[in-house]
């Protein structure tokens, strides 16, 4: 994938991830989950998603998912999303807070969805947290059902999505 930015203006470009990225997106994610998930969470459900959360398994996942980044001007990743096209699933979304409401989110769903595209994948699913289901929402993404993840014994109400593209 090339290293481009999607609007010139835009000093961010969204590329393939490699496993060299993996600690960027693991700060990214601790602090995406941090700064968004008390909105609909309790600090000690937060806390229990976060400690599911490792460096280490992003690095083992990287080469085999459609695994992308959003690099910004100085290197730092602020988003990323993964697609694991054998279950069809967007696997991984993510935006760092200070880049929410920017459309990152947006273009990363958009490169994920092209990639699935790419791949005959038709009808595309997640699992959402309930901070980001009206996001999801606005991408086209409806609930199918909604479920309780049980994280080390802490109830975690999760929203299951999806999408035809």
């Amino acid at each position: 994938m090339r290293r481009t930015a999607i609007d010139s203006n835009d000093p961010i470009v969204i590329r393939k991830a490699w496993p060299a990225d993996s600690r960027g997106i693991y700060e990214a994610c601790i602090a995406s989950i941090r700064a968004g998930g008390g909105t609909h969470y309790s600090p000690e459900q937060v806390e229990a998603w976060v400690q599911r959360i490792s460096e280490s398994s992003f690095e083992k996942k990287i080469p085999h998912l459609d695994f992308l980044v959003a690099e910004s001007a100085d290197s730092k990743i602020v988003g990323f999303a993964a697609l694991n096209p054998t279950n069809r699933e967007l696997e991984y979304i993510y935006v760092h807070p200070d880049k929410l409401k920017t459309g990152l989110g947006r273009r990363l769903i958009e490169a994920i969805e092209a990639r699935a595209n790419i791949r005959r994948v038709r009808r595309l699913h997640l699992v959402g947290s309930l901070n980001a289901v009206g996001f999801y929402e606005l991408m086209g993404y409806r609930t199918d059902r909604t479920f309780v993840r049980d994280l080390n014994g802490v109830q975690i109400p999760c929203t299951m999505m999806s999408k035809e593209l």
